[in-house]
């Protein structure tokens, strides 16, 4: 049986208490159908941009430790073969930050990298 940590009851209780949150919000303060409307989709895009945050944080950080432990070649790994910007990981924080939360909004949203373009104007 899987062993239950501080660290689930954290999680746990923080899950609980934005639901508890939410609810008060929506319950007291929202009171006509466009507030709440905007409430949604206000917390819908932070939810995306928090979900977005952690993909390509995450995938930025495999990729360097792949590179750093030799397990792949670096014309394999997105970090150096991107089309957009070539050889990110010698930047700066912030341009490396900005890359990778870019790929996870262009791979979540379905949008594409641009590499597949129509052949006509229509």
């Amino acid at each position: 049986m899987k062993e239950i940590t501080i660290f689930h009851y954290v999680i746990f209780i923080k899950l609980t208490t934005a639901y508890f949150l939410d609810s008060l919000f929506k319950k007291y303060i929202i009171k006509s159908f466009n507030v709440a409307l905007l409430y949604e989709v206000c917390k819908n895009f932070l939810i995306l941009a928090t979900v977005c945050h952690i993909i390509g944080s995450f995938y930025f950080y495999i990729d360097v430790l792949m590179y750093e432990s030799g397990w792949y070649e670096t014309s394999q790994l997105w970090i150096f073969s991107s089309y957009a910007y070539q050889n990110i990981y010698t930047s700066d924080f912030w341009i490396q930050y900005t890359y990778s939360y870019y790929v996870a909004c262009v791979t979540l949203s379905g949008t594409a990298y641009g590499d597949i373009i129509p052949l006509n104007p229509h």
